[in-house]
């Protein structure tokens, strides 16, 4: 046998099991596959002879041959096991799967045959057992009739053993106990007898009861049940007597002293109970008579109808005797108590009926919570409804007390009908449910003009309301919403006529949003939303004029530079280099030069890097000019090393001189395209990075004339970052070109990359400080609401009219196609001069036209 011990837990201790612990000790010890090997063969091998032993009893019944093979072969038929058994010349073989489906079948068989066998086992025994009873029936009920002890007792012990009790069985037991007790209970009566039976009592009350159980009945035991009557009676007696003075009885003590009087008790402990019992008994005739008058002193004197007089003398004094004389029994105790209640309670109602006083009131719910057996009696019903009544009025008048003094409309209005039904307006006593009346009024009134002005979200209303409210000292969550949304309101609507007069889109949103938040409508609010509605470009537009109303320098050109930017978005493709109007044609360009190799490649790289000089200007100029175009390129590829000079950093201040001069302005485009021109395509990274510092130099000098858009638009696409070149521009152009050229040491700053001027100062809009609303005193709203006039909310100014123009613009309408469309205001226009002749430009969309714009004629 192959043993391997497994240990449950690493401490070794009992009654643990780590069952992870287990399955690696199986795993690594190679149970597993041992026991699969096992599985994979033939674990059960029985022998022919055991196995036909052991299985042929499938078939009980049938005739097995001598042949052993033939007898396996007809199991393994039987057992539904063909060619799952391996037969070999001695023994047969098989796994567990067909062992366990084998076993079930034999178990099965065996079953049967069991359950046979114990069927015919047990019909055996039950017939057995019929004859020896019926044997032993004669003898029972011979024994039964002979009351003999000695043949009882034979004939039972002929029973044992038997295992079944039949009913002649059951009664000879009983028989014997009979006779055996009725034996007992005659030796012990005849010596009870002999003695004194209040002695012995409880002996002879038990052998009498034993009698009684076995039904004997003969003189002794008719002597004995009449002795212990008569020990019963005396006891009875006694004991009456003593409750009887005990419990002030007259029905115990009548009844006790007559069965004394007939039994003739003669002992002194009898003679004495005897006595103090009649004493007892005289008491309580007195006592009854007492009663009566006690009773005779309630039937008078009582509250029951409105005019009745109270009279609670007289039952006092029949309370007083009564209490003197000491009642005892329990009528008497009764009654005086009776008494004692409706004395208090006519005493108290005498000083109640007809007042108001609370603590006389007091006294009466006293009494009437003492006793509640009384209820019931006409008295105490009246006296309990005036109560009642009054407990009504006094809670009436408490709970308007504190309902006005806690403005709780609710409780006023309750409480005023319950006043109604108690019929207590216009009582002197009560003055405070006239004025309890007048204070839910007021709050009605109060309500519906918090209600009104909430609903309708209107600022006039609401500051009457909350007026109204403070003027009587009323605070409920209603008033502190409706003086919150006063505040509020008031606040939105400064907010609002401020936010129409700056345009500022965030500010409009803002009062926007929060007037939609608590639903106010006014015309400043419509206003300002229906500009939220126009397009950027309108809305950039009217913001301009808005800005200029206020003389806003830093909003208006903040706005201006948005309203550029917008344009050139709106079609970026329109300003494209390419696209000034001033930029020679590349084809015409390169046929200016004379003599040249590639014409083509000339005019494709008109506008690309280039280390040769130009032979013409970019932009189309007089002759003078065209040659300080030249030379100008020139030197700026000097400056950018395309070209070699011998102090490279001097050619700057060169340019700068040069296109400050008045009569040189054209030049100044002309400079941005050639830079333009050689920051394009340049793979010299330290020529492109001297022309964006070229760049920035000319930009804090002086700024593009006729192609500004087209510069900024460049800028925003190749500069980097371009915001830092574009705001740059802008300043230069707001605030206008130098007078000088900038010195050598700002030039020197400038390739440092530091800022000769402040790039968010020019656009910073002129901050502004939001109105704050302040709630107007209650007097002063109520005087002025009740002055005669209209009331006129606080801060409330009426809203300006919106301009037709205005109007129109509000309306939404899709942007015009490019070219930008022309604003017909005419102070946006301006004039200029080029080349000695006049063109026209727009101020806040940056059109130029040599026509007079319509506006202006």
């Amino acid at each position: 046998h192959y043993i391997r011990c497994i240990k449950p837990n690493p401490r070794k201790a009992p009654l643990q099991f780590v069952g992870q612990m287990v399955m690696l000790q199986l795993q690594y010890s190679g149970v597993f596959e041992a026991v699969e090997i096992r599985k994979r063969g033939f674990p059960f091998r029985k022998t022919h002879d055991e196995f036909i032993k052991y299985f042929k009893c499938i078939k009980p019944k049938f005739k097995w041959p001598k042949d052993r093979k033939a007898c396996v072969d007809i199991l393994t038929k039987e057992l539904k096991m063909e060619g799952k058994l391996k037969m070999g010349r001695t023994m047969v073989l098989y796994r567990a799967k067909e062992h366990k489906i084998m076993s079930l079948q034999r178990n099965l068989a065996v079953e049967k045959t069991v359950v046979f066998l114990q069927t015919a086992y047990r019909g055996y025994r039950a017939r057995k057992l019929k004859n020896d009873l019926l044997k032993l029936r004669p003898t029972l009920r011979a024994a039964l009739k002979t009351r003999d002890l000695a043949k009882i007792e034979a004939a039972l012990e002929k029973c044992d053993g038997i295992g079944f009790p039949i009913i002649e069985i059951e009664k000879l037991k009983r028989l014997k106990y009979v006779i055996e007790e009725e034996k007992r209970v005659q030796e012990k009566l005849e010596k009870l007898l002999k003695m004194d039976p209040e002695d012995v009592f409880d002996d002879l009350e038990a052998q009498i009861a034993s009698a009684e159980d076995i039904k004997l009945s003969n003189k002794l035991v008719e002597e004995g049940r009449r002795r212990l009557e008569e020990i019963k009676v005396r006891r009875k007696t006694r004991a009456w007597l003593d409750e009887g003075v005990s419990e002030h009885n007259r029905e115990k003590l009548e009844w006790s002293i007559e069965s004394f009087q007939k039994l003739s008790m003669t002992k002194s402990e009898d003679q004495k109970r005897f006595q103090v019992a009649k004493t007892e008994l005289k008491r309580i005739e007195k006592e009854e008579k007492l009663a009566d008058a006690l009773e005779s002193s309630l039937k008078s004197g009582g509250y029951v109808q409105p005019d009745d007089e109270i009279d609670y003398q007289t039952v006092a004094a029949a309370v007083e005797k009564a209490e003197a004389f000491t009642m005892l029994t329990p009528a008497g105790i009764q009654v005086l108590r009776r008494c004692v209640y409706f004395r208090d309670l006519r005493q108290a109602m005498s000083s109640a009926v007809g007042t108001k006083d609370k603590e006389a009131w007091n006294v009466v719910e006293q009494c009437l919570q003492q006793e509640s057996e009384y209820n019931s009696e006409e008295e105490v019903k009246v006296a309990i409804g005036e109560l009642a009544q009054q407990r009504s009025e006094s809670d009436v008048d408490e709970k308007l007390q504190i309902a006005v003094k806690e403005y709780d409309q609710d409780t006023l209005a309750y409480q005023l009908e319950q006043a109604r039904v108690f019929n207590m307006f216009g009582n002197s006593l009560y003055p405070i449910v006239d004025q309890a009346q007048q204070m839910l009024d007021h709050i009605v009134s109060c309500r519906q003009k918090l209600s009104g002005g909430i609903s309708d979200v209107d600022q006039q209303q609401l500051e009457v309301a909350v007026a109204d409210a403070e003027s009587f000292g009323y605070q409920t969550d209603e008033v502190t919403q409706a003086r919150n949304l006063r505040d509020t309101v008031g606040q939105l609507n400064l907010e609002a006529a401020q936010a129409r007069e700056l345009l500022e889109e965030p500010y409009m949103r803002d009062v926007v949003a929060r007037s939609e938040a608590v639903n106010l409508q006014t015309e400043d609010v419509k206003y300002i939303s229906g500009m939220l509605l126009l397009s950027e470009e309108k809305l950039s537009q009217n913001q301009l004029r808005a800005a200029t109303k206020i003389k806003d320098t830093g909003r208006k050109n903040l706005i201006t530079i948005k309203l550029k930017s917008l344009v050139i978005q709106r079609a970026p493709a329109m300003f494209a280099i390419k696209n000034f109007s001033r930029l020679r044609n590349p084809t015409g360009w390169s046929n200016l030069k004379l003599l040249t190799l590639d014409r083509k490649k000339l005019a494709a790289g008109m506008m690309r890097h280039s280390q040769s000089s130009i032979h013409a200007s970019l932009t189309e100029m007089d002759k003078a000019l065209d040659k300080e175009a030249r030379t100008m390129f020139k030197t700026i590829q000097g400056f950018m090393g395309d070209r070699r000079y011998d102090f490279p950093e001097l050619l700057a201040g060169e340019i700068l001189k040069k296109c400050l001069e008045p009569q040189n302005r054209p030049l100044r485009d002309e400079i941005y395209m050639q830079l333009i021109k050689q920051l394009t395509g340049n793979q010299n990274q330290e020529s492109f990075y001297k022309g964006w510092q070229l760049m920035r130099i000319c930009l804090e000098c002086f700024a593009p004339q006729e192609s500004e858009n087209y510069v900024t638009h460049w800028l925003e696409r190749n500069a980097k970052p371009p915001h830092l070149y574009v705001d740059i521009m802008h300043r230069t152009i707001f605030q206008g070109a130098r007078r000088n050229a900038l010195s050598q040491e700002e030039i020197k700053q400038v390739m440092d990359g530091k800022l000769l001027g402040d790039n968010a100062a020019f656009k910073t809009p002129r901050p502004f400080n939001k109105p704050v609303y302040n709630g107007p005193h209650w007097q002063d709203v109520l005087e002025s609401a009740g002055g005669g006039g209209d009331y006129k909310a606080t801060g409330a100014e009426e809203p300006a009219a919106v301009s037709a123009e205005l109007e129109d613009e509000i309306e939404p309408e899709m942007l015009p196609p490019v070219p930008p469309p022309k604003n017909p205001e005419s102070e946006d226009w301006g004039t200029a001069e080029h080349e000695g002749q006049t063109y026209y430009y727009n101020k806040v969309t940056g059109e130029t036209t040599w026509d007079k714009p319509a506006c202006l004629q």
